[in-house]
């Protein structure tokens, strides 16, 4: 994990499936062409399928996110709402 970036959004809302979507979201972030992780608090189905033909994209629940994919992604973008859940399911495991 050199040199990565953990970015934060306060919502991921897609109106329509479309890959240019995210595409557009990801450059506007300045993500770049690494592997990215993306936590959500809830992942609708326009999400799921716009994100699902980017290459090193993985989108993840917060309920679903692991200790791997955190430390195997060059990139974190994180929902606010996922980042204020994430406390709550870390208890859980204890």
């Amino acid at each position: 994990m050199n040199d990565n970036k953990i970015l934060g959004l306060e919502a991921m809302i897609i109106s329509e499936p479309k890959t240019k979507n995210v595409v557009s979201l990801l450059s506007a972030l300045k993500v770049g062409s690494g592997k990215t992780l993306l936590v959500l608090d809830s992942i609708d189905q326009n999400v799921m399928r716009a994100s699902n033909n980017i290459a090193n994209l993985q989108v993840r629940s917060y309920k679903d996110v692991s200790t791997v994919d955190v430390l195997t992604s060059e990139n974190i973008v994180m929902s606010k709402g996922a980042l204020e859940k994430l406390p709550e399911r870390l208890k859980a495991l204890k």
